[in-house]
């Protein structure tokens, strides 16, 4: 009898189990929840409204963990549906592989620095908390980059804004630093931020011949 009873308690889990599985291939939101991820309370709740029974969060943590899930963050996957992304890429390997002897090609991108420090997680002694002063008023400046495939030299500018007036500088600085007499073509490799498809970008670009960008494939 004792036997039975574990067996069909055994079955019973499994059951709930699975019913756990079902709900994890649907989104929160699917299932009525203003949530955009699943917790342990959270199903535990679900199982409750679906099956009438009362499983603890705790006991729903073992058992996502004797089903293999584990707590971890997911990661970012861009979309790639650009239809002129082989052209793009075998424009890329093109100049790369058959780079000319008075030429250069650049990477470029652009980042935002923010002046206020950000604190994470260090160790200190208990009871106490380090101190990590300000500089005021957070203030942001912006970072554009280009990387010299072939020498590893990095041209860099920063600027007060992300505009293509920023974008410019970076080019200017390219046009300055990589000397018409010693460099006939300069090939800088950029996304889609719509800085770098700014009309005083194309202006400039007419009037500079030797600089040519490529695209990367949009995402």
């Amino acid at each position: 009898m004792i036997i039975s009873l574990v067996l069909i308690q055994s079955l019973r889990q499994n059951r709930l189990k699975r019913s756990v599985l079902a709900i994890l291939e649907a989104v929160p939101r699917a299932c009525g929840w203003c949530r955009t991820r699943w917790s342990c309370a959270t199903l535990a709740l679900e199982v409750q409204a679906r099956g009438g029974v009362q499983v603890s969060a705790e006991t729903m943590r073992r058992w996502l963990h004797e089903l293999g899930w584990v707590w971890k963050r997911a990661k970012l996957a861009a979309k790639d549906d650009d239809p002129q992304r082989v052209e793009k890429l075998a424009r890329i390997r093109s100049v790369f592989e058959h780079l000319p002897a008075k030429a250069a090609l650049f990477f470029a991108d652009e980042l935002d620095i923010s002046l206020l420090p950000k604190v994470g997680y260090q160790w200190m002694p208990k009871g106490e908390q380090v101190e990590v002063p300000t500089p005021g008023t957070n203030e942001k400046r912006y970072l554009a980059g280009a990387l010299d495939m072939q020498s590893g030299r990095i041209v860099y500018r920063v600027w007060w804004r992300k505009t293509h007036g920023l974008f410019l500088e970076l080019l200017q600085a390219l046009d300055h630093a990589y000397a018409a007499i010693h460099f006939t073509s300069l090939y800088v490799g950029v996304d889609n931020y719509k800085i770098h498809k700014a009309l005083a970008v194309e202006q400039w670009l007419a009037a500079h011949p030797r600089f040519e960008l490529l695209f990367l494939p949009t995402y």
